[in-house]
């Protein structure tokens, strides 16, 4: 049985759990603000913890800046010396992931 499915059966639908991130990151990735929408009405305004959360099941691919599952690697060749240098410029700022995910979950409660 999925996670998000027990936990509705049992009436219970707070604050996500770390599995439940894990199941909503599909292997193709997901955009931030898609991945927001599943859980928004669940956050409580515990932004920071959802984000440790995601943290913690995902990480931002360089290219598409989607979420992908955290285990997942990516061991394409690259085709020129520009796109690993995009590649370096992106994983120098991941950092910034923490922001970006901020900012989308922060745009999605004002709607």
């Amino acid at each position: 049985m999925n996670v998000l499915a027990g936990r509705v059966e049992a009436g219970v639908l707070t604050f996500p759990v770390l599995q439940e991130v894990k199941a909503a990151i599909p292997t193709e990735g997901v955009a931030i603000a898609d991945l927001v929408k599943v859980f928004k009405t669940r956050l409580e305004d515990r932004t920071t913890e959802f984000i440790a959360l995601v943290q913690q099941a995902g990480r931002q691919d360089g290219m598409t800046w989607k979420i992908v599952p955290k285990d997942q690697r990516s061991y394409r060749r690259y085709d020129n010396m520009q796109e690993l240098a995009g590649d370096l410029a992106a994983r120098r700022y991941r950092d910034g992931f923490y922001w970006v995910l901020l900012a989308a979950i922060e745009s999605s409660m004002r709607v």
